[in-house]
This record gives C-alpha cells, sequence and structure tokens, in this order.
C-alpha cells in the first residue's frame, strides 16, 4: 500500500532541502507533498531547485496559517489512504525510521503510528502528548472526522488525535526514532513553537487548553451511532487522572 508523506514548512530554507530529499531517496514509490506554510525565506526557492532532482508536490499557502492547518490542507489533496506526517526540521531521515511508521500500519497491528526519540528525559507513559510526537502514520479515513477541528486548532494536535483515537477504541504504537535525537531547533508558525524542547511549556499547554480539547472530542463523538456517553466519560476520567499527576509535578519544578 503507498503512502502520502506531507511535510509541513514554514521558514525552513537551512533544513528543508535534507529533509525532502531524504523522503524522496527512501520513499521513491511513495508520494511526497510538501506545504509550504506561506515562507518568507528562500524556502520556496529551495524547494523550486530541489524539484529538478526530484519528485513531490508542492503547495504553498499565500499566508501563514498555521502548522495544524498546513498539514491537514497536504492530507486533504493527498491521493494515498497511509498519511505520514514528517517536520520539516529532520535532516537525518533513514529508510528504517519510515519502515518503523508504516510496518504495524500496513501490517494492522496498530490504527496511529507515533515517532518518538530514542533519547528523552520523558516518561511517555506519564506524558503520552510530548509535542515531539510530530512524526506520525494514520489512515487517512480515520484522521478525516477530524479535518475540520484540526485545521482550527493552534495547539494540542497531538494530544486532540490521541484522545480521540483512544476514545473510539483505535490502537496506538509508539515507535522510537534515532533520527529525533538530532532535531534541529523549531520554527514558529503563525507564533507558535512547532517543536519545544521544555517539557514544563507542554505540560501547561495540555493543562491550560484540556477543556477545549475534551469539548471537541466530546462533540466529535457524540455525532456518531457507535459510541455512548459511557465511553466519553471513561476518557475524561483518566485523562483528569493524568492531569493532576502533571499539576503535582509541574509543582515540584
Amino acid at each position: 500500500m503507498k503512502a502520502s508523506i506531507i511535510i509541513c514548512t514554514h521558514n525552513e530554507e537551512n533544513n528543508i532541502f535534507n529533509t525532502v530529499a531524504s523522503c524522496c531517496k527512501n520513499c521513491p514509490e511513495h508520494e511526497v507533498i510538501v506545504v509550504d506554510d506561506g515562507s518568507t525565506d528562500n524556502t520556496e526557492d529551495v524547494l523550486k531547485m530541489l524539484a529538478y532532482h526530484y519528485k513531490f508536490v508542492y503547495l504553498k499557502l499565500k499566508h501563514n496559517k498555521g502548522r495544524n492547518y498546513a498539514l491537514i490542507y497536504g492530507a486533504e489533496l493527498a491521493n494515498n489512504e497511509v498519511l505520514v506526517f514528517i517536520d520539516a526540521n529532520i535532516s537525518a531521515l533513514q529508510a528504517t525510521a519510515f519502515d518503523k511508521l508504516l510496518t504495524p500500519l500496513l501490517e494492522q497491528k496498530a490504527d496511529v503510528v507515533m515517532g518518538v526519540p530514542t533519547k528523552s528525559i520523558i516518561d511517555f507513559k506519564v506524558n503520552p502528548y510530548k509535542d515531539f510526537l510530530t512524526h506520525k502514520a494514520v489512515l487517512k479515513k480515520d484522521l478525516a472526522p477530524l479535518f475540520n477541528d484540526i485545521k482550527e486548532l493552534r495547539f494540542g494536535l497531538e494530544i486532540l488525535i490521541m484522545l480521540y483515537y483512544q476514545a473510539i477504541g483505535k490502537r496506538m504504537q509508539l515507535v522510537e526514532l534515532e533520527c529525533l535525537n538530532n532535531q534541529q531547533e523549531p520554527v514558529v508558525h503563525n507564533n507558535h513553537t512547532v517543536s519545544s524542547n521544555n517539557d514544563k511549556e507542554v505540560a501547561m499547554a495540555m493543562i491550560s487548553n484540556i477543556d477545549l480539547i475534551i469539548k471537541r472530542i466530546q462533540n466529535i463523538i457524540r455525532g456518531s451511532q457507535d459510541y455512548s456517553d459511557m465511553t466519553i466519560s471513561s476518557v475524561q476520567t483518566q485523562l483528569n487522572q493524568r492531569m493532576l499527576k502533571l499539576r503535582k509535578e509541574k509543582c515540584e519544578y
């Protein structure tokens, strides 16, 4: 099964060449889509030069809409059922990274696969919503119900996806990706940091915005005849327990 690899970029002229080239070189059988989220640097020129050497789809947003909007813009136009999201600031992508993200999906062992660094001070069992989880593989049909909601979000994308998948009983799998150990400094989309090494900021973002995220999840699931309020209550109870633990750990910093 072929996949569509979606790379969202904003002012990544120093990183985008290697990232796109790595995707095209390691995955020639898959579709590569690059969404330029209103870059004002030389990103467009770099991509135009790269197009002479590799085949990929280049989508240019006239104005900076934010990473989440750009990702879904690319997903909506993707031609394949499997979607792989890759950050533009990863310069050491290898074929093994794509294999790790795709294999659980293709073998039907997971419904969403998220990449994590092999070296991290984060305990993902305690905080599975770390914003390193921007590298993921999903099925388009599963993510499609969230497209409009994700476009409107300026934060909490990974939290929304993981909560939604948990609520509807989908299987999630974390895989270690060595390339994430050397991730470059983050860029800012629409005044919001794409990736951060500050664990406290991640925890605070979750605590501050969890009501909005839960509300979105409730609205989505209540619109489905397949799941009851009991499912929502169960997810919210588990989430509240995790939030209490995060608040306690935050106070200890």
